[in-house]
Formats: C-alpha cells, sequence, structure tokens
C-alpha cells in the first residue's frame, strides 16, 4: 500500500486525488478579474455614499442646522445656593455674625485663608455690584434676596480664583454655579474693579488726606515723608518672542515692571503702567505720573517741621518719598544713608527708612505672588508696555 493510500473499511482514500479534485473546484469557481471587479464596485459604491453624506453635512451648516445632540443621561438641574456649601458654612443667617467676627479677628482663619478679606469687604462689593447696577435678577433668580446671595457666592468664587489661583470647576462643588458662570462673571467682576481703580488707588488730592498720609512717617521721625516707592517685577507668561529681549532682564525670565508708590501701613497710593523688564528705576521714575505729580503740582509747598541735632526747629517744603539707591538724586526722592553705624544719627535713620522701605517690599511681594498665580494670561498689547 503506498503511502497516501489509506484504508477504511474496504473503501479506499487518496489524499493527491482529494486535493487535486478541491483545487479544481475551486480554480472552476474563482476567477481574478471577477474579484477584482467585486472589490472596485464596494468600494465606489462606499465612496459615493460618504460623498453624498458630506453633501448633506454642508448643506445642514448653509442652512444654519447642526446634528443632534445626544440626551443627557441623568436629568439635569440648576443648583440651588441655599444649599451650597459657602452659604451653610459662612452666609446663613444662623453663622453669618459669627463669620463677621472670626473673619474681622482672625487674618489666618478659614474664611480669610479662602479669601484673603474678611466678610465686611464682601459686603461693601456686593453693595457697589448692586448700586452701579452691574448685576439684576434673571428668570432663575427668584427675589432679591436670593440674587444677594448667589452675587456672594460668585464674588467669593473670585477672589478664591485670585487668591489661590483655584480651577473654575472646583468652585462648583462649594457654589452650586456652574463653572461657566462662574468664569463669566469673573471677568466681569476683573472688568468692574478696573474701571473704578481710581476711586481707591491715587494719591492725596487734599492736604487732610495728605496729612493722614504723612503722619505715620512724623512719628517715626522721617518728617515730610509721603510714602514709599519701589519696583516690582511680575513674570510675563505670554509674552511674544520679539519682545523676548527687552523683557527679560535681571530677573531671568520675561517680566513686566510696575512702580508702586505705598503708604506706611501698605496701602497702595500709586501704581505706574507696565514697563518691560530690562528697564530700571532710574528709567521707570522718570515717566511715572505719580512722580511728576510730586515735582509739579502743589505737593512742592506743602510744609513740614524737622529739628537739627540741638532740638532747633526749622521749616521745609515739599512732599519726598523714601526709596532705595538705585533712583535719581531728586529732592522727591530720598535714599538712606549707606555704611553708617546703626549707633550713630545717619544709621538711626538708615534703620528707620529700611524698616519703612521693607513694608513696601512686602505690600509690592504680595501683590507679584497673586497676579503671578493668577490665570489672567492674555497677552499685553505692546503700546501699553514702555
Amino acid at each position: 500500500m503506498s503511502r497516501n493510500l489509506v484504508k477504511f473499511d474496504a473503501i479506499e482514500f487518496s489524499v493527491d486525488a482529494y486535493t487535486e479534485g478541491v483545487e479544481a473546484e475551486f480554480a472552476a469557481e474563482f476567477s481574478i478579474d471577477n474579484y477584482t471587479a467585486a472589490v472596485e464596485a464596494e468600494f465606489l459604491q462606499a465612496f459615493f455614499n460618504n460623498d453624498e453624506d458630506a453633501d448633506e453635512s454642508i448643506a445642514d451648516d448653509e442652512a444654519g442646522g447642526r446634528k443632534k445632540r445626544s440626551p443627557n443621561a441623568f436629568e439635569y438641574k440648576f443648583g440651588n445656593v441655599y444649599e451650597a456649601n459657602w452659604y451653610k458654612r459662612f452666609l446663613c443667617d444662623s453663622v453669618r455674625e459669627r463669620t463677621y467676627y472670626l473673619s474681622q479677628r482672625d487674618r489666618y482663619g478659614e474664611f480669610r485663608s479662602l479669601f484673603r478679606m474678611p466678610l465686611t469687604k464682601i459686603d461693601d462689593i456686593v453693595s457697589l455690584f448692586i448700586e452701579k447696577g452691574w448685576v439684576y435678577q434673571t428668570k432663575h433668580c427668584k427675589c432679591e434676596k436670593e440674587m444677594t446671595i448667589k452675587l456672594e457666592l460668585r464674588i467669593l468664587g473670585a477672589l478664591k480664583v485670585i487668591g489661590h489661583n483655584a480651577p473654575f470647576r472646583t468652585l462648583q462643588s462649594d457654589t452650586n454655579i456652574s463653572d461657566k458662570e462662574h468664569r463669566n462673571f469673573f471677568k466681569t467682576f476683573i472688568d468692574c474693579m478696573f474701571s473704578i481703580k481710581d476711586d481707591f488707588i491715587c494719591y492725596p488730592t487734599t492736604q487732610q488726606d495728605l496729612n493722614e498720609v504723612m503722619g505715620p512717617y512724623a512719628d517715626n521721625y522721617l518728617p515730610g515723608c509721603g510714602g514709599s516707592i519701589d519696583v516690582v517685577h511680575v513674570k510675563w507668561s505670554n509674552c511674544p518672542a520679539e519682545d523676548v529681549n527687552r523683557a527679560k532682564g535681571k530677573e531671568g525670565f520675561p517680566s513686566l515692571a510696575f512702580e508702586v508708590v505705598t503708604g506706611f501701613d501698605r496701602q497702595i497710593l500709586g501704581v505706574s503702567i507696565a514697563h518691560f523688564g530690562t528697564r530700571n528705576d532710574k528709567q521707570i521714575v522718570c515717566s511715572d505720573e505719580t512722580i511728576q505729580l510730586l515735582r509739579n503740582g502743589w505737593y512742592r509747598d506743602v510744609e513740614w517741621t524737622v529739628s537739627d541735632a540741638q532740638g532747633n526747629p526749622s521749616s521745609e517744603s515739599g512732599v519726598y518719598l523714601i526709596c532705595d539707591g538705585g533712583y535719581i538724586r531728586w529732592p522727591e526722592l530720598i535714599c538712606p544713608y549707606k555704611h553708617e553705624p546703626v549707633s550713630s544719627q545717619k544709621g538711626f535713620f538708615f534703620c528707620k527708612n529700611r524698616k519703612c522701605e521693607k513694608r513696601c517690599g512686602v505690600c509690592l511681594r504680595h501683590h507679584k505672588e497673586e497676579v503671578e498665580d493668577s490665570r489672567l494670561r492674555d497677552p499685553i498689547s505692546r503700546h501699553e508696555v514702555r
């Protein structure tokens, strides 16, 4: 018996013969031309079907329609501000008096740590928004009380974003207000606050207001001083590539420089326009409007009394600012003595000057951290930077 011949119950089966039969049957039924024609027909049919769908989509877009949105998996409900976490914890009637007391008394408490100001300041901002007409009732605010509570929660959200760089999506769980609404209100909040900046950030315009600024300096043996001045560099995250060389100064990264005048108690009295980070203090002070006001305004005629080493009083005129040694030697800019012992008279005034300058530095550093952490990364126009 051959190798490919097997016998099963007197029936002979040949593997070679079976293989040849299958190949002959397949060759008779299969044609390469027929297969190619079938593939081409299937491809053309799919191609023209997709083209028709594209035409329909274009026609829908031209007609103003769009693809139908799939239904929500769960029912959508507007958040109830009366059930918000911040309302129950800080703003409701049962705990509001406690929040007033703690936020005013403890600057390191929970409320001040979250929002950087006491609740009384929040009330002032809410009253300002209502008086100016920056907020109004909508169809989802059923009464004035609900509108006020919603406004308070949105203001708290904006303050948390400014103070902690918090994402808008993290605010929804504490306010029951959508992240989109928080984002839109944040832009409104910044625009509204900027529109009234001159009412709060300005150098004193009357003699009475100026005396309130000069008083604390006179009590610390610096009569005639009307504030402290220094420059702060803020990181410019979205600096255009063509401005990097002009904006990259001593900080090692692109920055914008602002000259700030502060009072003894850290109140902001003046802020200059933005300057490129490569500009130094001597260049910036020449274009500062506050300095020009002191040099050319009625402040030059303000009189104050000073005593010499023997205690003999004398009268001087002209308000000045204390600064570091990097400024121009103008009468309006007084820098401390250098390399003098603390026990001497010059060293004593050097220490006093440095303490006041440190107060200015602390205020500027706090402002710098808030601005650099803020997510306002819109590019600044080149025409707004000098």
